[in-house]
């Protein structure tokens, strides 16, 4: 006979019990049927777990070891369907899909996706709002943070909703040891004479904005290297050779990002979701905690909260002060 989980459970109720009527009881069990399962476990084991006596059962020296191992699986079994009910529970809950471009908006989206929903939260960066769009429309992602530029306005199917989160400039962006990177703010014709990194995704209307702000600056932009996003265009003006282009919030150690005179490149930033996604019914607190968050990021940003400071009221009315 194979032992089971079963007649270790006897064994423990035995032993707790003192006595094969008590424990019978418990178990819910006739008694001389117990006493049959009993003597077939001992005789499986090899040996007396109990001995008895006129006043019921005690364990052997080797039952107690027995018993002490029993309870130590038992416990162990308990433990495990307990977290298997627990991950059971959390995949049965499908995860909060969240996404967006670079910037401050999209890192918040986690954070306020945990604040307002009880699942668990994935996310996906994306440098081009076409593929972020078609995520949306599929399923695949329930809410993104999404960007358009002046002439380019987003067009998206009637299964996502969208809101106006903010309108923020583009900064330039310059090893930090090059002599223009002194200035609080650059014109851009001081940047005719460089070559440009830009990324390489352009389905938002930034290369187009680019070029039509350089135009109305007087100089036609060198463009001679490109990347796969803003970030990536770090190496090469650590190399001092370029400049690029960065979202007013973005930080990378030994580049600053600088404003332009006027602001002449501008991104609107939307949040969009799916209207059966989480975030629906819920959109003003989630963008509430979206914010917040970035509020934090402005403060923790000079060069931009210098700007804010000064053009407070191009951006967004929901954007605390």
């Amino acid at each position: 006979m194979n032992i089971d989980l079963r007649h270790l459970q006897i064994l423990v109720a035995v032993a707790d019990a003192g006595s094969i009527r008590g424990s019978a009881t418990r178990l819910r069990l006739a008694q001389p049927s117990l006493t049959r399962q009993l003597h077939r476990i001992e005789a499986a084991l090899g040996g007396a777990v109990f001995d008895r006596t006129p006043h019921g059962v005690l364990p052997t020296p080797a039952g107690l070891e027995i018993l002490t191992r029993a309870r130590r699986v038992l416990a162990d079994v308990d433990r495990m369907w307990t977290g298997a009910a627990e991950i059971l529970g959390q995949l049965a809950s499908p995860p909060a899909r969240v996404g967006g471009v670079l910037g401050a908006f999209t890192d918040a989206l986690v954070p306020a996706s945990e604040a307002v929903g009880d699942a668990p939260v994935t996310s996906h960066g994306d440098p081009s709002v076409s593929r972020l769009v078609d995520a949306l429309a599929a399923g695949q992602l329930d809410a993104a943070v999404l960007h358009e530029f002046p002439g380019f306005t987003l067009r998206l199917p009637p299964s996502l909703a969208t809101r106006h989160l903010i309108t923020e400039p583009i900064f330039v962006g310059l090893d930090e040891n090059h002599p223009l990177a002194q200035r609080p703010e650059l014109d851009l014709a001081d940047l005719a004479p460089r070559d440009w990194a830009l990324p390489r995704a352009d389905d938002g209307g930034l290369h187009a904005s680019f070029h039509r702000a350089c135009a109305d600056a007087g100089f036609t932009a060198r463009v001679r290297h490109w990347t796969g996003d803003s970030a990536s265009v770090a190496p090469l003006l650590e190399a001092g050779a370029v400049c690029g282009l960065y979202p007013t919030t973005f930080v990378q150690p030994g580049i600053r990002a600088l404003p332009l005179t006027g602001a002449p490149l501008r991104r609107r930033v939307l949040l969009a979701w799916r209207r059966d996604s989480f975030v629906d019914g819920r959109t003003e607190e989630f963008m509430a905690h979206l914010f917040r968050s970035y509020a934090a990021i402005v403060h923790r940003r000079p060069a931009y909260r210098a700007w804010w400071a000064r053009h407070a009221s191009h951006a967004s009315p929901g954007l605390p002060s």
